[in-house]
């Protein structure tokens, strides 16, 4: 998965909610797509990693434009 194959109207959503979980060398954050500009989000939570159950908090983070259309179906 690194974002190139998508059609332009597309955006990819990624949650790593469970990323510090893995173990395995072959894993990687898609934060470095979001980074370089593509259509990529990434939504990661504090609720697991630290144990947090119930508590909801978090971030996403991509491009302003990309996050603003987010908004739209976030209230």
């Amino acid at each position: 998965m690194d974002g190139r194959n998508l059609p332009a109207n597309t955006i990819l959503l990624v949650d790593e909610a469970y990323l510090h979980f893995c173990t395995s060398p072959d894993v990687e954050s898609a934060m470095k797509y979001v980074r370089e500009g593509k259509n990529v989000i990434v939504s990661r939570t504090f609720s697991k990693i630290y144990g947090m159950a119930g508590l909801r908090a978090g971030f996403v983070a991509g491009r302003p434009d990309l996050i603003a259309k987010t908004d739209a179906v976030s209230q």
